[in-house]
């Protein structure tokens, strides 16, 4: 199937190897994979990023709610760094903060192959360091056009930093 959702899982060993085997299948056809609440080891994590990386047919990921971690952006980083085909990454509701935020924007900024046009960070734990980060990404990146951050407040102090920032860039 091109779309597979799952959701409220916490993944065997051995379900994590199903998953990773079609990820890296060559004649796989899946285009979409949504995994909300959805529970990863580390090293099931791990293994699971590694073989993101090999696919050849994900244009759309979202990882909702799966409480990744800076740890666990950081894996999706490495993923980011090698893939050419995602076009659509939400890492949504996932505690990520400015640690996990470097990772990923360091991936996007040196992979020249990126097609990723919308990356979806909306609730986690973006600070105004956080934003700055995406900021600076999104200038040096050349097929991201969009970057979700809902779900954080601003005062008037840093959102006038903020858009003086963005002004120059």
């Amino acid at each position: 199937s091109p779309e597979v959702t799952i959701h409220d899982k916490e993944f065997t060993p051995a379900e994590v190897a199903d998953l990773c085997a079609e990820l890296q299948d060559p004649a796989s056809r899946l285009v979409e994979l949504k995994l909300w609440k959805t529970k990863f080891t580390p090293t099931a994590l791990a293994v699971f990023a590694d073989s993101l990386s090999k696919n050849e047919s994900l244009t759309h990921l979202q990882i909702r709610d799966c409480n990744l971690g800076d740890d666990g952006a950081a894996k999706m980083a490495n993923v980011l760094r090698r893939t050419s085909t995602l076009e659509v990454l939400s890492l949504r509701a996932n505690s990520i903060g400015v640690q996990g935020l470097h990772a990923i924007s360091d991936a996007l900024v040196s992979n020249t192959k990126s097609n990723l046009e919308l990356l979806s960070l909306g609730d986690n734990r973006l600070t105004e360091e956080g934003m700055h980060i995406l900021l600076t990404c999104s200038t040096l990146n050349r097929t991201l056009k969009g970057i979700a951050v809902y779900g954080h407040t601003m005062n008037d102090k840093q959102a006038k930093r903020f858009w003086k920032t963005a002004g120059k860039t």
